[in-house]
């Protein structure tokens, strides 16, 4: 079968946007691009080759199976980068240096090395939905974005002109935001 079937433009912009969702979702600090061109080329070469057996029975439904095939693979290959990744950034040292017989030391980096990517992955996805959302609403979520706490919040608020904002407020307008940015990118992955 040819590889032309599945790998259509359609199932390109599905597929990207489902990548930059998962990446963001399971906290991957893979570039996501980088891991979409990496698992459609295994995909391309999978379907050419008469490896991927079509199972479905309607269009739809072979869609469907396809789509989640190449979810499972982009999956796969993400935990593999990030097996190689600690891997390759294992820290070694002798046994004399564990016992103090040896001066020289080791020291593990402090904090997640990866934080800041997550970061700008979180910040992408969520840049293009916060738009959309209601103006106190996409207030509490760029105040949550800077880290503030919900009290914290809830004070900016008041000093911006929202006297009775309480913090319950503020945990309800940051629940139903984040509710509301999750159904805009399900609406636009499916």
């Amino acid at each position: 079968m040819k590889s032309s079937v599945y790998l259509t433009p359609e199932f390109d912009s599905w597929f990207r946007k489902q990548a930059r969702g998962a990446a963001v979702k399971r906290g991957w600090f893979i570039d996501p691009d980088d891991l979409v061109q990496d698992t459609l080329l295994r995909l391309h070469t999978y379907i050419e080759s008469g490896k991927y057996e079509d199972r479905g029975e309607t269009p739809e439904d072979s869609q469907k199976k396809f789509r989640a095939f190449a979810m499972t693979s982009l999956q796969n290959l993400a935990k593999n980068s990030l097996i190689k990744t600690a891997a390759h950034n294992a820290q070694t040292c002798s046994i004399d240096a564990m016992a103090g017989e040896d001066d020289r030391s080791f020291d593990l980096p402090a904090g997640d090395p990866y934080q800041e990517r997550k970061e700008e992955l979180k910040a992408e996805l969520v840049e293009s939905y916060l738009p959309r959302l209601k103006p106190r609403r996409r207030r509490v979520i760029e105040l949550w974005l800077a880290n503030h706490k919900t009290k914290d919040i809830a004070d900016i608020l008041r000093e911006e002109g929202e006297p009775d904002i309480t913090n319950a407020a503020v945990s309800s307008l940051a629940f139903n935001a984040l509710k509301q940015l999750k159904k805009m990118h399900e609406a636009e992955s499916e």
